[in-house]
């Protein structure tokens, strides 16, 4: 894809020139600290996210979390509320299904055994406020 930009750095380090570059911003499965940091509604990790989206543009979110993976649960009313502090408004919510997960062909989602028993998925889309730049 001739619009596609790919960025290889921490997301508490994204230059300030990606600033509103973006119609998409897509999440998938994240671990460690960006797991973190969505889960716990860090600032410091949504704002970021967030500030690469122009007005009107989408944030979709896919998140797999169980209790032995020692993060805190999936609160989807509590992400919408942290979200929306950095300009994101929920749009959307729905368990993913293992065949959608299959689909991606990650083989981090295959790991996981995501969308299987025991290990519910979810996707969350989210949208900056504005007219949309299209």
């Amino acid at each position: 894809m001739a619009n596609a930009l790919f960025i290889v750095a921490a997301v508490e380090s994204l230059p300030r020139e990606l600033a509103g570059v973006a119609d998409e911003v897509t999440v998938v499965l994240p671990w460690g600290s960006l797991l973190s940091g969505i889960l716990t509604g860090e600032r410091g990790v949504l704002g970021p996210i967030a500030a690469l989206l122009r007005p009107g543009g989408r944030l979709a979110i896919l998140l797999s979390v169980i209790e032995r993976d020692g993060h805190p649960p999936i609160e989807p009313d509590r992400l919408d509320s942290a979200f929306a502090t950095v300009g994101l408004q929920a749009r959307a919510r729905a368990p993913a299904t293992a065949v959608e997960l299959r689909a991606l062909g990650s083989t981090w989602a295959k790991r996981l055994g995501a969308g299987f028993a025991g290990r519910p998925s979810i996707r969350l889309i989210y949208e900056r406020a504005g007219p949309a730049s299209r």
